[in-house]
């Protein structure tokens, strides 16, 4: 089963990477963790990158990826690979705001790693370069109970089971969210899980 997940990236002041409902605000490297279905399933990674001037500007940048995700599209209009793993992109914003997605897909058990540098920004009479940022995705096997894919169980969890149930949801890892065997994502389930935290049961398996 294909899974989308969406990874932020926001420049100048601020760096931003959000994984499935999982959101953090952060200050030079980042890491997201994303869960698959299961460990034979393709995940496609989409992160977008954004840079706020205020006013329009030029730039260019380089996009760099590790050799265990694969390059499957992109928003830029023109794309100029540079070698292996490298993405070479100049654009010209009017708006003052600029933002492009990158498209990646792994399979499970996959750490990899893309990286924003060499980002030259001009409005035509100053050159300004931009710190490098680099995310790492961090893509494994979803485990029970952890329904927000952050690679713990905890009442964070529990918060995303109750939406689920409310239909507030639609992405849904069942994997992660069917305690009980049932096959679907239920109220029995949610029982389980407060079960679980309570350390009334000790396993979700």
């Amino acid at each position: 089963m294909k899974k989308i997940i969406v990874l932020a990236l926001t420049f100048v002041l601020i760096f931003q990477a959000s994984a499935i409902n999982k959101s953090l605000a952060l200050s030079g490297d980042s890491s997201a963790v994303v869960s698959c279905e299961t460990a034979d399933s393709e995940t496609t990674v989409e992160i977008t990158f954004g840079v706020k001037a205020g006013e329009p500007f030029s730039m260019q940048y380089l996009c760099k990826y590790t050799d265990k995700l694969q390059f499957v599209s992109s928003s830029v209009g023109m794309i100029n690979p540079v070698s292996e793993g490298v993405i070479k992109v100049v654009e010209v914003v009017n708006s003052g705001e600029y933002s492009a997605k990158f498209v990646f897909k792994a399979a499970a058990d996959v750490d990899g790693k893309v990286s924003f540098c060499d980002i030259l920004i001009s409005d035509g009479e100053v050159e300004a370069e931009v710190p490098e940022a680099t995310i790492n995705v961090l893509i494994m096997q979803a485990k029970k109970g952890d329904i927000n894919g952050d690679g713990k169980i905890n009442a964070a969890d529990l918060t995303r089971l109750k939406k689920i149930l409310a239909g507030l949801v639609e992405d849904v890892n069942v994997t992660a969210a069917d305690l009980n065997g049932s096959n679907k994502v239920d109220a029995p389930d949610l029982t389980r899980l407060k079960k679980f935290l309570a350390g009334i049961i000790t396993d979700l398996n």
